[in-house]
């Protein structure tokens, strides 16, 4: 199969640029940096720090016990846990 004229000329003029354009050195790509989104979690040591979740929960066990002492002398008689 022949070459049509536009890729003949394309091959010409790649060639003749590539005599005249000499190819500068490559500088090296500077050094990535990483992404903060791909680091694993970071988790907090010790128990003093409370986490939302386990704020919510203390307070919802607090509430919980309170209500279920009111229980307890409305019905002296209920089973205990």
């Amino acid at each position: 199969m022949e070459k049509f004229g536009i890729f003949e000329l394309l091959d010409a003029l790649s060639a003749i640029t590539a005599q005249n354009d000499p190819v500068p050195p490559a500088e090296p790509a500077p050094p990535k940096q990483p992404d903060g989104a791909f680091d694993p979690p970071a988790y907090e040591s010790g128990p003093a720090a409370k986490t939302g979740g386990q704020e919510a929960l203390a307070g919802f066990l607090a509430r919980h016990d309170a209500v279920a002492r009111k229980a307890e002398k409305k019905h002296p008689n209920a089973p205990s846990p």
